[in-house]
């Protein structure tokens, strides 16, 4: 029954295709996996929104958030136009350029490491520990953000299957490892270096697996 609906459907979208001039097909397709991808980052912030106003006090979700903003801040210190870039080259073929983006984009890391450790000093300076330690968690895993740069490779070589399934693998992980984290413990600063530590390992886990698609 599933095989006589999904054989349907691609007539139908065939058929439709000499009055669009659109491979259908392949635009539903893709359409669809990208909008799953979305339905699940957005339901994976929702639950862990939930969970936030649950299990944590609202000055220590406050000082989440805060955490969250300047590690924004400090991405604008590293070299943000390079997912771009790498995205046009794949576009094009040029499936070797990970590997150099990924080492060119770390190197340029080192302006948002170096932008983070002055925040996180000046807070340690001003007794602030909790913000200082947490500051630097981001400087620690700002040395990784070259690995996002994989981002691109699946959405702009039409691989929209599997770039879903690893943009869901980024959206779910940290999400886990907080609930898992909050459920353990209210200490914010601990819950603030699991998130950060968990979007790395997701980073890498991805990273190293495009690669074997490439290779």
């Amino acid at each position: 029954m599933i095989e006589y609906m999904k054989d349907t459907v691609t007539r139908w979208l065939r058929w439709s295709e000499k009055y669009t001039g659109v491979d259908m097909v392949y635009f539903m397709s893709g359409n669809f996996w990208l909008f799953a991808g979305r339905v699940i980052a957005m339901g994976s912030g929702f639950i862990l929104t939930v969970g936030f106003a649950n299990l944590l006090s609202q000055d220590d979700f406050g000082t989440y958030k805060y955490v969250l903003a300047m590690a924004g801040m400090v991405g604008a210190f590293t070299l943000t136009g390079v997912l771009p870039a790498t995205q046009l080259s794949l576009a094009k073929g040029y499936s070797n350029v990970i590997r150099p983006m990924v080492v060119y984009a770390t190197k340029w890391s080192v302006g948002g490491i170096i932008a983070a450790l002055a925040v996180s000093g000046y807070y340690f300076y001003m007794g602030n520990a909790l913000l200082g330690a947490a500051l630097l968690v981001v400087a620690i895993t700002t040395a990784f953000s070259g690995l996002s740069i994989t981002k691109a490779l699946f959405t702009a070589t039409g691989d929209f299957r599997r770039a879903s399934i690893y943009n869901a693998v980024r959206s779910v992980v940290p999400v886990a490892f907080v609930l898992a984290t909050l459920l353990l413990t209210h200490n914010v600063l601990a819950i603030i270096a699991v998130y950060f530590a968990s979007q790395t390992i997701a980073s890498i886990i991805t990273y190293k697996l495009s690669l074997r698609t490439i290779q």
